[in-house]
């Protein structure tokens, strides 16, 4: 198991519980919350994008994504 997997394991079992993680486990979710939710991800991977080789960053994939998406 990896160490990021390790030390973020707790943060993913809580999104999964999450009302909205629920949604998107039964295929329910709305596009908005869809947008609100890739764009929580994103703002976290800005800190830590820098930090990851380039083919583990996802800024630009988010990016893609949010542009077809509710505002």
């Amino acid at each position: 198991m990896s160490n990021l997997y390790a030390s973020t394991r707790e943060y993913h079992h809580a999104c999964e519980e999450h009302p909205v993680g629920q949604k998107m486990a039964s295929g329910a979710i709305t596009r908005l919350e869809w947008a609100y939710w890739l764009h929580a991800l994103q703002v976290l991977h800005w800190g830590a994008d820098g930090l990851l080789p380039e083919h583990m960053r996802r800024d630009l994939m988010f990016r893609a994504d949010l542009s077809v998406l509710p505002r």
